[in-house]
């Protein structure tokens, strides 16, 4: 419960009395979710998680461009992981940390590498695709707490999304539609479960965005699988 109350703190320190007075517990816990950081993941221990995105951007009704990318995490520890990238059904990334080794599949060969923190960095900045979905929807989604649920052994709040449209025809792209739902650990605000989708549209061009993620195996036994034969 420590890290969430320290997120739900730190919030609550720069907000005014009558704001702490409003929030429920049910609206304090998803308003600390979008403070989470890897830390807070790290907190529910080993699991299984895949993230979904896809976006495809029309000119009127015809499909200029297609683009899904995949990020599949097996993880126990800073020191046992995998972290598999797909864009578009190619596998651009994979990296595994285990028994004290670093391999990076690169060439169509797992090449040994001296240093495993540059991974680590890059999977601290690069894990959290939702963050960068909803930022472009922000402003306009306010979620409605719906029910208590548990998801993989961890009590959860299940939300969905309620979406106002601007008012404003800017020159720049403006959200024309969004929908989503999440169910969110109580313990860490992790998001254990959700699904968002939106629309940015700007005259004929329109922008579709869409994300699935999920924590599946939690407090399971995550095998990381050392790759056989690498090279330097």
């Amino acid at each position: 419960m420590a890290m969430y109350t320290w997120y739900l703190l730190s919030w609550l320190g720069c907000s005014s009395d009558s704001a702490k007075e409003e929030l429920s517990p049910a609206e304090q816990l998803v308003l600390a979710s979008d403070k989470v950081i890897f830390a807070s993941v790290e907190k529910i221990g080993p699991h299984r998680s895949v993230s979904t995105f896809k976006r495809t951007e029309y000119r009127g009704e015809d499909i200029e461009t297609e683009h899904e990318e995949v990020l599949q995490i097996a993880w126990k520890d800073w020191d046992n992981f995998q972290a598999t990238r797909f864009v578009d059904e190619e596998v651009v990334s994979d990296i595994i940390i285990a028994d004290f080794a670093t391999w990076e599949y690169a060439g169509g060969q797992w090449k040994n590498r001296e240093d495993g923190e540059l991974y680590r960095v890059q999977l601290r900045s690069t894990w959290n695709q939702w963050d960068d979905v909803l930022r472009h929807f922000s402003e306009h989604v306010t979620w409605e707490f719906v029910s208590e649920e548990v998801l993989e052994g961890r009590k959860t709040k299940k939300y969905t999304a309620r979406f106002s449209k601007p008012d404003d025809a800017r020159k720049t792209l403006r959200p024309l539609a969004f929908q989503g739902t999440v169910w969110v650990d109580e313990v860490t605000a992790v998001r254990i479960l959700g699904e968002i989708s939106g629309e940015l549209g700007r005259g004929s061009y329109k922008k579709s965005l869409q994300l699935q993620v999920q924590r599946i195996d939690i407090g399971g036994e995550i095998a990381i699988n050392v790759p056989q034969g690498s090279t330097e």
